[in-house]
């Protein structure tokens, strides 16, 4: 698959479980534009914040997400919790979005997260204990990247 569609498919995904917003990726669209002599009609229609299917590799739809992405899009909500973008309730809330698209091994560390994570913000448990196991997890998923 060509690299420009891989990324924009990564950042599609991203959009939809609430890494990138709408805004966020139209400007990675443009940035795409003005570093292409002749970007494809699907990075312009990013840029104008639309989400195209066409090519059909970009249909998320129609096409289920791979772990590597699935790797790559945890690796992200990690960065953003490590760099205090998000706090640990929407890193929670990420996981639990990522999981509803992901499969296998991945899928059921990304509940177990979100799920965790629940727990330790209803009291049931201790973040500070907990805290070892859900970055072991994520490290688990952000790993199958490397």
């Amino acid at each position: 698959m060509n690299t420009l569609i891989c990324e924009s498919r990564l950042m599609i995904l991203a959009n939809r479980i609430g890494v990138m917003s709408l805004d966020e990726l139209a400007a990675w669209a443009d940035e795409k534009i003005l570093n292409t002599n002749e970007p494809p009609s699907f990075i312009i229609d990013i840029a104008l914040g639309e989400i195209p299917e066409s090519p059909r590799e970009l249909d998320i739809v129609r096409n289920e997400m791979g772990v590597l992405e699935c790797s790559q899009l945890a690796q992200m909500i990690s960065e953003k919790l490590y760099k205090k973008e998000i706090d640990l309730n929407e890193f929670g809330l990420q996981c639990y979005k990522l999981a509803l698209i992901a499969k296998d091994r991945p899928r059921e560390l990304l509940h177990w997260i979100s799920d965790e994570i629940y727990l330790c913000n209803e009291g049931v448990k201790s973040f500070p204990e907990s805290e070892a196991m859900i970055k072991g997890a994520i490290n688990e998923i952000v790993a199958i990247s490397a």
